[in-house]
């Protein structure tokens, strides 16, 4: 039980409104084309929810995924399988990127990189705050620095090792070569 009403410009159904298997109410050159199996969207759409999950993928017979389609041959795929999240480019085989959900790992197929004019990698452990830095950051003009820092029990971070535009290495402490004889 509900009510329909058409106004100019806009129509709205307090209820629920329902459609046969042949459902073809809409034309294919509408905003809406629904067919019995396909639902095909001719412009924008947007999913407002103000809490909870705001859209649920789900596919009956294997993991639910989402192509993205680009210029030619530069489509990308999100897929689930298994516990891994992948993105993929266009044949949804190879990988881009994967996630996997039970070891928290991400397997990166390419380069990853970092652009900031200061670009940090930190390591930590969980429940941990930081415990080592990779810092690449300017050196003198336009040249490179590498800067490795580590800490210990909670102290500041420290520079380990730094690595120069100059191809120099300053290490903070003791340094023990173990092979006697160059090779």
């Amino acid at each position: 039980a509900g009510s329909i009403t058409i106004g100019a410009g806009n129509s709205s159904i307090a209820g629920d409104l329902y459609f046969g298997v042949n459902a073809d109410i809409f034309k294919s050159s509408g905003a809406l084309n629904v067919t019995a199996s396909s639902t095909i969207f001719n412009g924008s759409v947007t999913i407002n929810h103000d809490a909870g999950d705001t859209l649920i993928l789900t596919k009956s017979t294997t993991e639910p995924s989402m192509r993205f389609e680009g210029d030619t041959n530069k489509d990308f795929c999100l897929t689930i399988s298994g516990d891994d999240f992948t993105i993929t480019q266009n044949d949804g085989v190879t990988d881009i990127l994967t996630l996997d959900h039970d070891t928290k790992n991400a397997t990166f197929a390419g380069e990853v990189t970092i652009s900031a004019s200061t670009a940090y990698l930190n390591f930590n452990k969980p429940g941990v705050d930081i415990l080592s830095t990779i810092v690449s950051e300017t050196d003198a003009g336009t040249g490179g620095k590498l800067r490795f820092l580590t800490k210990r029990n909670g102290d500041t971070q420290l520079n380990a090792l730094i690595l120069d535009d100059n191809q120099n290495a300053t290490f903070a402490g003791n340094t023990t070569i173990l092979k006697t004889t160059p090779q």
